[in-house]
């Protein structure tokens, strides 16, 4: 994934959890370099659930939690979150996303 492909406002997602699934969010805001991105996470909304234990949710453009953190975008791996996660380009156009807890 090269930065010409990324913009400021673009989504990043990931899914985490053992036993769950949990969806993280980040919202490009600015673009440092080639290979650079400055991000923030951002709150999403609850679409439906059932019982506390699953829910469909959104993420909500513009709608910032915390700082801005700045992430290396690789190629082939999105951009590295940690040392054992990575978030991957999405779409705004998603209608929702699934969290759900085993």
């Amino acid at each position: 994934m090269a930065n010409t492909e990324l913009k400021v406002g673009d989504l990043f997602h990931r899914s985490r959890g053992y036993d769950m699934t949990i969806n993280d969010f980040w919202q490009v805001v600015k673009i440092k370099s080639p290979h650079t991105i400055i991000v923030r996470k951002i709150w999403t909304e609850v679409i439906d659930g059932y019982l506390g234990w699953s829910w469909r949710e959104k993420p909500i453009k513009d709608n910032f939690i915390g700082e801005e953190e700045k992430y290396r975008v690789g190629k082939h791996w999105g951009i590295k979150v940690n040392d054992y996660a990575h978030a991957w380009k999405s779409n705004w156009d998603n209608d929702w996303y699934f969290n759900k807890m085993d």
